[in-house]
């Protein structure tokens, strides 16, 4: 794997809140009563602490709650915006938006935090951030802010080794395809996702793009991604009803579990979707709810073509390796280019999209489509 860069920044005091005191909405919440020795200091840890207030073992954020603790402290002003006061009984808005700020300051703000699991550490956080801003005076911290650092993240690329073959012009059970597969699964075992170029002519049919279902938008305030930097495109995901996709993803699950029994209880369970990104979209590193450990597979085809229709957007996997998370990113080269990956919501590694980027068309968007989803 061929490294692109390493990130140790340190970043202390940053943000600091030297916005003058706003005059704060009535609400039902009170604040405890606290003697003023204990204003003007942050504490060290988030008060109770339990054990479903912490970020998952097996997420890219574990071991990261005093850090976003801290990085909580610098937005006083932020929680105060939250507020929404047509909303009865002074109902506070916006935790997933001021979260997404503490994350962005200690550089993990291209993790995804919008599932059930992160549901009740958010509000924990939240709700203890507003009690001690609000303890000291929302803002009168500035002086003694806690220090900031920025988690160490390795980013890499993908390298030859990890590109193989899969042909879907023959039969899944020829020995040819048994045998791709079960390279693809040593490679995806070595670096968690693998890359058969022009694995699909995607000009062969036009109903490809075809959509079935609800549309599902990319949203910051959700936790999820985002959505776009310009009017003139939609990011979102949606079912596909085309039964091209449904027959090549067949035909992997057919090659990959070499297993009749098991090929027929797996294709019951999976479906293909739409994505599509607009210029400056991202889709956050995240896990799927797939629960499958005999197939904990998912895989993407590209339908846009890189540099004409835009460029960045690259896929990538990431892990926690030791004191540090590894990044690998896979370049997409040509329409139909297709990554296959580890997805399995108990395992390593976690999935996403890098930022959209314009390419020499007026109009920015990056297509593709997502196989093996859990249905």
């Amino acid at each position: 794997m061929k490294k692109r860069q390493s990130s140790t920044t340190v970043a202390a005091g940053a943000n600091r809140g030297n916005e003058s005191n706003t005059k704060r909405h009535k609400t039902s919440r009170t604040a405890s009563s606290t003697s003023t020795k204990s204003k003007r200091r942050w504490p060290d840890a988030c008060p109770n602490g339990k054990r479903k207030y912490k970020f998952t073992k097996n997420g890219l954020l574990f071991g990261l709650d005093g850090a976003v603790w801290a990085a909580l402290a610098h937005f006083p002003h932020d929680f105060d915006r939250a507020f929404d006061a047509k909303k009865p009984n002074g109902t506070w808005n916006g935790k997933q938006v001021v979260l997404r700020k503490a994350l962005d300051l200690i550089g993990m703000g291209w993790v995804a935090t919008n599932t059930t699991a992160y549901r009740p550490i958010i509000g924990h956080l939240f709700d203890k951030a507003m009690a001690s801003h609000e303890i000291n005076e929302w803002g009168t911290l500035a002086a003694s802010l806690p220090a900031t650092h920025m988690v160490e993240v390795d980013d890499q690329e993908l390298c030859e080794e990890g590109e193989c073959q899969y042909n879907f012009a023959i039969d899944p059970l020829d020995d040819e395809n048994i045998s791709n597969a079960e390279h693809i699964k040593e490679v995806i075992e070595q670096c968690g996702v693998a890359v058969v170029r022009k694995a699909v002519d995607v000009a062969a049919s036009t109903s490809m793009r075809n959509e079935g279902g609800k549309r599902v938008q990319i949203r910051n305030s959700t936790g999820n991604g985002i959505a776009s930097t310009s009017t003139a495109g939609e990011s979102y995901y949606a079912d596909c009803s085309s039964s091209i996709w449904i027959d090549l993803q067949n035909r992997l699950l057919a090659s990959f579990l070499n297993d009749g029994a098991k090929y027929e209880t797996a294709k019951d369970t999976r479906k293909a979707i739409i994505l599509q990104y607009a210029e400056g979209a991202e889709n956050w590193a995240h896990k799927d709810s797939n629960k499958d450990e005999s197939f904990p597979y998912q895989a993407c085809c590209l339908l846009s073509t890189p540099g004409r229709d835009f460029q960045g957007g690259e896929f990538y996997v990431s892990r926690r390796a030791d004191n540090r998370i590894v990044r690998l990113r896979v370049d997409f080269k040509s329409a139909g280019d297709m990554v296959i990956f580890r997805a399995d919501n108990q395992g390593e590694y976690s999935h996403g999209m890098l930022k959209v980027k314009c390419g020499t068309n007026a109009i920015c968007e990056r297509v593709a489509v997502g196989l093996l989803q859990v249905a």
